[in-house]
């Protein structure tokens, strides 16, 4: 959540570079996003959830912020409030009954007088009813919840409460001047030496959100930063008078582009564009001209027309010296150009005032009703400050834009229309989100801001002309490569790119759809419309969605429902929530292994989106041992691995062929594509669900290679917490607590540490009376590629697995990254020795990327107990077992084989005249197994050479042999087993 709004850069500059958005003074860090999880209703929300779907239905969904447990976004059908488009009173009187209701769900632990309408507005279409949360009196800084109404229907709820908020209320004002004074000591003590006071507001109260959400009383003082530049919001405790933390609020970004554009900076082709809206004089006499550049004067004579960077919307303003004007004489019916093109200083203001404007009436053909648009932006031009060279910003504190001279390495940013484009960006989200609603976020305002630029040009590379040729600075759709949510999560602005891409990926295929015209419309209109009404990057899915629908009614689609759900898909920010019949330890099945994944949320039928789905398995240790089956249904899919011998691992992942694309596959993990499930009964030797501490069970963990530091040797136990760079799992699998490398919270940020190597052992298991003994576990694990990082698992210190290596030099990027808790199997058994085995999980980094590690629970050494035949117990893939050891041929209830009698097996029963071995109907011995009177001419010969091709003949028979009374779930087993069983007879014959 963002705490306060700041200026936007286009740049970051070294002495800002890597700052946390928040800093705190103390304890642990805050969270840099909110990591969303779509798939599971938190455990302490479940009761809640259900009694909401009980008053919205069943066809409603949610995303979760798993650290506070509140759904910050809760979608689907919606249901029906009459009068809310139209009437402002019946929209909060609604959303105030649904809050009533329903307030420890979506902001537990408050009351619903805590919460005050700050909003109530349509935009593009949307009833948004905002409402900011309070405690005890005091705004609760980021808190706030918003009710969606289209079509007289509620169809979508945000939350961004804090839950259970306890700060205490001061009792005693303190001085401003202490404030300040602490503010500024904090400041000057280690990012600037000079600092003036710019305001202290509050109290408020400030939510820290890490592992849990902490809370102080605070007041905020806003400090103006110089040498090196810089704005701070410190948060002061306004009971003990200490600093409690600061956000620098000149935020910056950085990347670079690669496409070259016309008109864009001084070396391009220059372009007569109207000077809209301009204040000059005309004759001496003050005029100002229309959208279009025309101005008019009261003789038919030629005028004299003194012109300058100032005019009803724009007011350039040059920083290192006078304002630039020049005097011009027009003729009627003619036109003439301030050219300034040889002179820098001078072109920037004229430059910056043409694109400004420009961007402006970009703006107002989206929102002419934006009151932000009749305002005077000004505009600082060719600032020459050191920490601001190379660079542009908007200050949200004043509203400007604020450009550069040019140096060695960069051209003036006044004069290069993207980054214009790109820093009124950052002013019209910052003045545009609807209160209560939406909120400001400097990677989501970085990312709107680049697609706003890169839309206006039509050409995602942005910055052209930064470092004085034709290079971007930065290209929101790099061939050959798309930014992830929440993968590619970096600095504010690095992870914009991933918003600015979905958007730009969004026009290109609304442009296929209905035009270029139509097309960079509906796309415009997504963008802004969902900016004014997101708080985040993951957010803007659904406000899109919201946009874009036109019943109130997200469970059927939108329009562009298809586009919008490629083009965000592509960046990470759509997935399909999906269940898994997940498979583990499972006995031999007669009928094969059911395999269901059912898609909860995400396909719709107009989009193509029931695919066809594949069931795609192999044998672990036999790969070549494998097959495909279609998977029936959707969106929930089954399908079955047909039966497979005990003792073995079978793999399987299922892939949904989405349209002409790559398929979506489950697993998603481009290291380890299959999920496992073990075919055998197993007896437990030695369990653990990680409820109680391990060490006390005996396991024990340490450093083997690097320094030493605090940290290195990172192996928790506990509750995880969820960290952005480590990809770990929110929750445990089963139970509350898990065991594994930095676990996050506190002063852990979830990642383990470069150039270390760290280990966990488990307590040394007994096996003693079992032979065939395997590791049955869950894992979370997330690794980068075994070409750098080695996470690997040991029994006895014998290796046994490790994760996959790409062996590519530096291009080796297969990392290891489990979205989901995975069972896995491991065989010890040529690890344990004097029936005794120890299991070692081990992270061996280098000095470069880092993830969460290993996250272990339900962790089980168990013993395989093999199906014997003839041992007079019907187990695994038996079809009988009477334990007599009777041959083949003689007539029997059960073979040998432990199969039941059936005709075409090359054995007569009792109940058969003649059984030959196939279920030939034309040959001496019918399909029924009684006599052809009158063999057909193409008879199989009594005996066989073995020919491959007779063989061939042979075994197509076998696969269409049935049991007596036809089809059965056994004809599956003979199916697999026929096959090598007759080739056998035949070697012998």
């Amino acid at each position: 959540m963002c705490i306060a709004g700041g200026a936007q850069a286009i740049v970051t500059p070294p002495h800002l570079a890597g700052r946390p958005a928040l800093e705190v003074a103390s304890g642990p860090p805050v969270r840099v996003a909110r990591l969303l999880s779509w798939y599971r209703t938190p455990p302490r929300a479940a009761v809640t959830w259900r009694a909401i779907l009980d008053e919205l239905g069943p066809n409603t969904h949610a995303v979760w912020d798993p650290i506070t447990a509140v759904p910050a976004r809760i979608w689907g059908e919606g249901i029906a409030v009459a009068g809310a488009d139209a009437s402002a009173e019946a929209a909060e009187k609604h959303a105030r009954g649904l809050l009533s209701r329903h307030i420890e769900l979506l902001a537990p632990g408050a009351q619903v007088a805590d919460f005050v309408v700050v909003s109530n507005v349509v935009s593009g279409g949307v009833r948004s009813v905002g409402l900011v949360q309070h405690h005890g009196g005091l705004r609760v800084l980021g808190g706030q919840l918003s009710f969606r109404y289209k079509n007289d229907r509620l169809f979508m709820i945000a939350s961004e409460a804090l839950p259970h908020v306890a700060a205490p209320e001061p009792t005693v004002a303190i001085a401003p001047a202490k404030l300040a004074a602490a503010a500024r000591a904090w400041v000057l003590a280690d990012v600037a030496t000079t600092v003036a006071t710019d305001g202290i507001d509050g109290p408020f109260v400030l939510p820290l959100v890490a592992s849990g959400v902490r809370y102080h009383t605070v007041m905020r003082v806003d400090l103006d930063a110089r040498a090196p530049r810089g704005r701070w919001s410190v948060y002061v405790d306004a009971i003990s008078g200490q600093p409690v933390a600061r956000e620098q609020t000149l935020r910056f970004a950085d990347g670079t582009v690669l496409y070259n554009a016309p008109e864009r900076w001084p070396g391009s082709t220059r372009t007569d564009y109207s000077a809209s809206f301009a204040s000059l004089t005309v004759d001496g006499a003050a005029a100002t001209t229309d959208v279009d550049g025309l101005v008019s004067w009261p003789t038919s004579a030629s005028a004299s027309v003194t012109v300058q960077a100032q005019g009803s919307y724009v007011d350039v303003n040059h920083v290192s010296g006078a304002p630039a004007s020049a005097s011009l004489s027009l003729s009627p019916s003619a036109s003439v150009t301030w050219d300034e093109s040889a002179n820098e200083l001078t072109d920037a203001q004229v430059v910056s005032y043409v694109h400004t404007n420009r961007v402006i009436e970009y703006i107002r053909a989206i929102d002419p009703q934006l009151p932000y648009l009749q305002q005077q932006v000004d505009v600082n031009v060719n600032d020459t400050d050191e920490d601001i060279l190379c660079n542009a910003y908007y200050s949200g504190q004043n509203g400007s834009l604020n450009f550069s001279v040019s140096t060695q390495n960069c051209g003036n940013t006044g004069r290069l229309a993207d980054v214009v484009y790109h820093e009124y960006g950052h002013a019209i989200h910052d003045n545009s989100i609807i209160e209560g609603v939406g909120d400001f976020s400097s990677p989501l305002s970085e990312g709107v801001s680049d697609y706003l630029a890169a839309t206006v040009a039509d050409d995602p590379a942005m910055g052209v002309g930064f470092f004085k040729n034709g290079q971007p600075l930065r290209h929101i759709d790099p061939p050959g490569f798309e930014y992830v949510w929440p993968d590619d999560i970096a600095e504010a602005h690095h992870f914009g790119y991933i918003i600015s891409g979905a958007l730009w990926d969004l026009r290109k295929l609304l442009i296929a759809k209905y035009g270029q015209v139509q097309g960079v419309a509906t796309t415009d209109n997504l963008y802004y419309q969902a900016m004014r009404r997101s708080v985040d990057i993951p957010s803007m899915y659904f406000e899109v969605l919201a946009t874009d629908d036109t019943n109130g009614n997200l469970a059927d689609g939108t329009p562009n429902i298809c586009e919008i759900n490629e083009a965000f898909a592509a960046h990470g920010l759509r997935r399909m929530s999906h269940q898994l019949g997940a498979l583990t330890a499972t006995p031999a099945n007669l009928d094969g292994f059911d395999v269901t994944l059912e898609v909860v949320e995400g396909l719709y039928q107009q989009c193509g989106d029931m695919p066809d789905a594949s069931l795609i398995w192999q044998l672990r240790e036999q790969p070549s041992v494998n097959g495909v089956v279609a998977m029936t249904g959707g969106p929930a899919y089954s399908a079955k691995i047909p039966p497979q011998p005990d003792g073995q691992v079978v793999q399987y992942r299922i892939e949904l062929q989405m349209g002409s694309g790559e398929p979506v596959a489950f697993p998603d993990n481009p290291a380890d594509v299959f999920y496992e499930m073990f075919v055998g009964e197993i007896e437990p030797i030695y369990c653990t669900d990680f409820e109680t501490d391990p060490a006390l069970d005996g396991w024990t963990h340490g450093l083997t290679q690097g320094n030493p530091s605090q940290g290195a040797d990172d192996w928790q136990w506990g509750t995880p917490v969820v960290e952005v760079a480590s990809g770990d799992p929110s929750e445990a699998f089963s139970g509350d607590s898990v065991y594994g490398n930095d676990l996050g919270g506190g002063q852990w940020n979830g990642t383990y540490q470069p150039n270390k190597t760290n280990f966990t052992d488990s307590p040394a298991v007994d096996t003693a009376g079992y032979d065939n003994i395997r590791l049955q576990y869950r894992r979370w694990l997330n690794v980068e590629d075994g070409f750098y990082d080695q996470a690997t698992i040991y029994g006895n210190d014998v290796t046994l697995w490790t994760n996959y290596n790409s062996n590519a030099d530096q291009d080796s990027a297969r990392h290891h990254q489990d979205r989901e808790w995975r069972f896995h199997d491991v065989d010890l058994s040529q690890a344990v020795q004097n029936d005794q085995v120890t299991v070692k999980h081990e992270i061996s980094s280098d000095q470069g990327l880092h993830f969460g590690g290993w996250t272990l629970d339900d962790w089980c050494i168990v013993a395989w107990i093999p199906t014997v035949c003839g041992d007079g117990e019907i187990a695994g893939n038996e079809q009988c077992d009477d334990g007599d050891g009777n041959s083949d041929t003689t007539p029997d209830a059960c073979r040998t084989s432990c199969e039941l009698p059936s005709c075409g097996d090359d054995v007569t029963d009792s109940d058969e005249a003649c059984d030959d071995g196939n279920s030939i109907d034309g040959d001496s011995c019918s399909n029924s197994c009684t006599p052809n009177d009158e063999p057909p001419d193409n008879e199989l010969p009594a005996e066989d050479d073995g020919a491959a091709s007779d063989q061939s003949i042979r075994v197509e028979q076998a696969c269409i042999c049935q049991a007596p009374g036809g089809p059965t779930s056994a004809g599956w087993w003979h199916l697999l087993w026929a096959v090598p069983l007759l080739a056998r007879r035949k070697r012998v014959l």
